[in-house]
Order: C-alpha cells, then sequence, then structure tokens
C-alpha cells in the first residue's frame, strides 16, 4: 500500500512540475511579442514579423490588458511600415486604435498610436491628416505624460519630416532638433534612434547642398548603427544613401557609387530584390552611374526600378516622379521623345499628388 501511495505521488508531483513548466497564453504573448522586439531591434524583418503575427493571433485569448494588446498590433504595424507595406500597416494601426479606445486601460497608449499612424499618412501623401493626427498626439503627450517624455521625441522626428517632405525647411529643422535634444537626454547619445534622427536632420541639410552641415551629422548616424548592431543593418542603408547625396553633390561620383552600391546590397539582403526600397536604391545608384557615362547598367537599373514600383502601386510612390527624372535624363541622350515623355508623367504624378519633393532619406 506504502508503495502504491509513493507511486501515486511521484506520478502528481510529476503532472504538477509539467504544468508549472508550461508558459500560460499570456506568457507565450509577452514573450512573442518581446522575441519580435528584439529581431526588429537587430533588423531581422522577417523573423520579427512571423513573431508579431503570432503574438497578435494570440492577443485576445491571452488575457493580456488592453494596452498590451493594442501596442502588439501597432508593434506589427509599425514594423510592416518600416518595409513600407503601408496598407498593411495601416490595417493594424486602425486595429490598435480601434481596441486603445474602446477599452478602459487603452488610453495612455493613444499617443504613440496616434504618432505612428501620423506617419504612415505623411509617408503616403496625406498631409494634412498626417499634421492633425501628430497634433492630437501631441497634445494627449503633453496633458497625460508630460513635454518631455519618450513618445515626444518621436512625435517631433514625425513633424520634421512631415516639414520636409512638405517644403518647409525651417520647421522641419526646428523639430527635428528638438527631437534630437529630446532622445539625447532620453536615451544617451549614442543609442540608435539617436542616429535616426541625425539622419533626418542631415537630409534637410543635403536637400539645401550644405555638404559640410550634413556629412558629419551622417558619419556619427552610421558610426551610431554599425556600432550598436552591425554594417549591414537596414537603417545603415538609408544613411549611405544619404553619403552618396553628399558625395555627388560635392561630385565625387567614384564616393557615390561606392556608398550607393553599398546600401543596395543591404536592402537586397533585408528585403529582397523585389521590394520597394531595393528600386529607390537602384534608381539612385543609377542616377551616379548615368553621370560617370556607365549608360548600360544604369539604363537596367532604372528599368528595373520602375518595374519593381509598378508592381506596389501605392508603395514609395512620393518617389516616382524623381525616378522617372533621372531616368528622362539618360534616355534624352538617346530619345528626346521617350524622355519627354517619362518627364511628362513625372509632372502629372507631382500635380495629382500635391507634393514636389522626394521623401527618400528620411525614414521613421
Amino acid at each position: 500500500m506504502g508503495e502504491n501511495v509513493n507511486v501515486l505521488s511521484t506520478i502528481i508531483l510529476s503532472f504538477v512540475l509539467t504544468l508549472a513548466g508550461q508558459d500560460s497564453e499570456f506568457d507565450k504573448f509577452q514573450k512573442l511579442v518581446e522575441l519580435g522586439r528584439q529581431a526588429e531591434a537587430k533588423g531581422n524583418y522577417a523573423e520579427a514579423e512571423r513573431h508579431f503575427r503570432s503574438a497578435v493571433d494570440l492577443a485576445d485569448a491571452s488575457g493580456a490588458s488592453t494596452a498590451d494588446r493594442s501596442a502588439a498590433f501597432s508593434d506589427l504595424g509599425h514594423l510592416l511600415l518600416k518595409e513600407d507595406r503601408f496598407a498593411e500597416s495601416e490595417k493594424f494601426f486602425d486595429r490598435a486604435l480601434e481596441i486603445a479606445r474602446s477599452s478602459p486601460g487603452g488610453e495612455n497608449n493613444l499617443p504613440v498610436l496616434l504618432n505612428n499612424l501620423g506617419a504612415l499618412y505623411s509617408m503616403t501623401g496625406r498631409y494634412a491628416r498626417s499634421e492633425s493626427l501628430l497634433n492630437e498626439a501631441k497634445k494627449l503627450t503633453e496633458q497625460k505624460l508630460g513635454p518631455e517624455q519618450p513618445p515626444m521625441s518621436e512625435i517631433m522626428n514625425n513633424f520634421g519630416i512631415l516639414y520636409w517632405v512638405t517644403d518647409k525647411p525651417k520647421l522641419a529643422e526646428t523639430h527635428l532638433r528638438k527631437a534630437l535634444a529630446l532622445n539625447e537626454k532620453q536615451v544617451g547619445p549614442n543609442h540608435p534612434t539617436v542616429a535616426l534622427v541625425l539622419n533626418n536632420l542631415a537630409d534637410i541639410y543635403v536637400k539645401q547642398k550644405k555638404w559640410d552641415v550634413a556629412e558629419p551629422l551622417l558619419r556619427r548616424a552610421l558610426q551610431i548603427i554599425q556600432t550598436s548592431f552591425s554594417p549591414g543593418h537596414p537603417d545603415a542603408s538609408f544613411t549611405l544613401n544619404s553619403l552618396g547625396f553628399v558625395y555627388g553633390g560635392r561630385k565625387n561620383l567614384p564616393e557615390a557609387e561606392k556608398v550607393f552600391r553599398q546600401s543596395l546590397e543591404i536592402r537586397r539582403n533585408v528585403f529582397g530584390a523585389n521590394h520597394s526600397s531595393v528600386a529607390v536604391a537602384e534608381a539612385n545608384l543609377a542616377a551616379i552611374l548615368t553621370g560617370r557615362g556607365k549608360y548600360g547598367e544604369a539604363e537596367t537599373l532604372f528599368v528595373d526600378a520602375l518595374q519593381i514600383l509598378e508592381k506596389k502601386p501605392g508603395e514609395r510612390s512620393l518617389e516616382l516622379p524623381s525616378i522617372l527624372e533621372a531616368y528622362a535624363l539618360l534616355l534624352r541622350l538617346k530619345s528626346a521623345e521617350e524622355a519627354s515623355a517619362m518627364e511628362a508623367r513625372a509632372k502629372s504624378i507631382r500635380t495629382r499628388m500635391g507634393y514636389t519633393t522626394s521623401a527618400e532619406g528620411l525614414k521613421k
């Protein structure tokens, strides 16, 4: 009898230990979100997406709070935004807002959610709506958290991008300098988010042809990214891209070609060959190759870039006119008629969308 009791006790203990070793649905949800954030920070976007999608699938059944559930949907939307998957990103941002607004406890997430949606609207040419959402996010942050709390630096950054794209360089610079000061105060001078703002600030000076002001900002940003992550991190590709414009502006075409090739290689490795971000990098390199007389490779890259973008309507539409105009410069060497057709198409797109500036380089 005693032996049977001991056997029964062993079975019960084994069962209890097994249960103790099993994660609850909530634990699984939290782990998936954290794994997704870690993978995204490292530039492993495909892995991050798998974790975030598993997290949002589990969100409603996990018993997670309103704030945690809305944050998970927002995390996935933010990742998709980085990949220029705007329609998908908007769907998850909208769901995050719906959760936050419909249940108690979600209101504290509203500044971040509105800021993210405002960034998306800016990147897709809906400027008035973007400004409205960013102003709402700013007001809520000031009211609920304080004017120098973390969401404010991202909001200032996105205001800077919006004003840069809409040709308001003074306002863009003011907001990006505020974002930089807040970031440095909150996370220190060598954090990756500081690098992001440095890159955006430098792009204002690139547009103004202030090469000597832009270059040290970009070199500092690149050093932070490469030290924090690796030379192949996707954020490095955007900084290299901006450095390419600096070298191109100084007529140092060999160095411009070098960094544009590096930027393109990183994007192909991270996003795959048919991504809209790759198309933009191809067009930037093609423009430099045109200036160097490497017309065959330049035309191949322009054609590939346009084919990629034309298969993805809505993605990178802001850059399309600039790419068409750059290709027209190459075409003019052999066919004025084809070049004029490209220029007319670019003008039509600019008029229809109501903007005049490419948004390349200004990544949230």
